[in-house]
């Protein structure tokens, strides 16, 4: 079938070949996100004023979702160049990061956004994310049909992954360069490696844990884990969490019945998911963690059972999986208090625009492949 006679046979019947499996729960989490967030906006958080905060959400809603439809259109040959275009205007941006002399460091703990005119502030480590995985899903496929020789494909892979990942550990954001570290693991691991290699990988990680400690983790970093681990340690670090852990309970089964306002720092992003219990309490957040579990298991079944027509596309499909996961098990296990407090967002319900267009340009990624398995089923009967 030719690129022509592909996309029409997309076009024509589109909505019976999109997955709502994975769809519907995204859509879902996002209209829970913009439910909270106009809660959130009006009692004062986020940056810049109600409702003209929530209006530039709502944008980045349409335009994320206007991108994952038409990624999900477009054929292989077309998704390889969306993959290395999008690595390499990342790595652009990534550079260009550390030159403009525009920095929210003093606020953010880290130099890690571009301010363009009128649309305002864009963080491009969370594109990098999204370039890594498309290019490096395409060398893995390649090296796992021999096309590439395996210690030129691990040299070409070290400088594909790690000039963005040094980038980033330069701005520092330490919490999306571990998202990048556990998405490229998770995407080794499908494609297969001796244990022997993940026990060394793990040794190693144990003894790269001091050096980064000493060398790459800001104090407040640091104050962090330590306050996890030892809570009361840093009176800053403890105040976010258990104001957190306020609003947590304070939603009850179907949010408060106040108006009292529960101050969480960073209410809209980090801590947005004390907001969903406060506001919509235990059923609110049981209905999240639903939806959730469905997408991430739907995208792991389409992964499993797309690998033996197109291992890159598995590999992407499982990479964009751990970033996912991690976000949603980080995001929520420390608003409860049971992983440190890093700077992740929870995805497709947090503030920011940059995250949440990504965010549907991986949900784009993931219908396309979804798409194209049930075209060649569809094919093959």
């Amino acid at each position: 079938m030719d690129r022509k006679t592909q996309i029409n046979s997309k076009s024509e019947s589109y909505f019976e070949i999109l997955d709502y499996w994975l769809l519907i729960p995204v859509l879902l989490m996002t209209l829970i996100g913009i439910y909270v967030l106009s809660q959130v906006f009006q009692s004062g958080y986020g940056s810049g004023t109600y409702p003209m905060n929530l209006v530039k959400q709502l944008g980045a809603v349409m335009i994320g979702l206007l991108l994952a439809v038409g990624l999900s259109f477009i054929d292989q040959t077309a998704l390889r160049l969306v993959g290395y275009a999008t690595y390499f205007v990342s790595i652009i941006l990534l550079i260009v990061v550390h030159i403009d002399g525009y920095s929210l460091a003093e606020s953010t703990g880290a130099d890690s956004w571009i301010r363009f005119p009128i649309f305002g502030t864009f963080q491009p480590s969370e594109l990098a994310k999204v370039g890594i995985a498309l290019v490096f899903s395409d060398l893995l496929s390649r090296m796992k049909n021999k096309e590439i020789e395996i210690w030129r494909g691990i040299g070409i892979s070290a400088l594909i992954c790690g000039i963005p990942m040094f980038l980033i550990m330069r701005e520092p954001d330490f919490g999306t360069f571990f998202v990048i570290f556990i998405m490229i693991c998770s995407m080794i691991f499908v494609y297969g490696i001796n244990w022997i290699y993940i026990i060394g990988a793990i040794i190693a990680a144990l003894i790269g844990i001091p050096v980064a400690w000493k060398l790459f983790l800001d104090t407040y970093q640091k104050n962090r884990i330590m306050t996890f681990l030892f809570p009361g340690h840093n009176i800053d670090s403890d105040y976010h969490i258990t104001q957190a852990l306020k609003a947590v309970s304070a939603g009850g089964l179907f949010g408060k019945t106040t108006t009292e306002d529960i101050p969480v720092p960073v209410k809209e992003s980090d801590f947005i998911f004390s907001a969903i219990s406060e506001y919509m309490g235990f059923v609110g957040t049981t209905l999240l963690i639903v939806l959730i579990i469905i997408f991430l298991i739907r995208a792991i079944y389409i992964a499993y059972k797309v690998m033996q027509y197109d291992a890159a596309s598995s590999y992407l499909m499982m990479g964009l999986v751990a970033v996912q996961g991690f976000h949603f098990v980080e995001n929520i296990g420390m608003n409860v208090g049971v992983l440190p407090i890093t700077g992740i967002p929870l995805p497709f319900i947090s503030s920011g625009g940059s995250s949440m267009v990504v965010n549907f340009f991986m949900l784009g990624l993931m219908l396309n492949i979804s798409i194209n398995y049930k075209l060649l089923q569809q094919r093959k009967f």
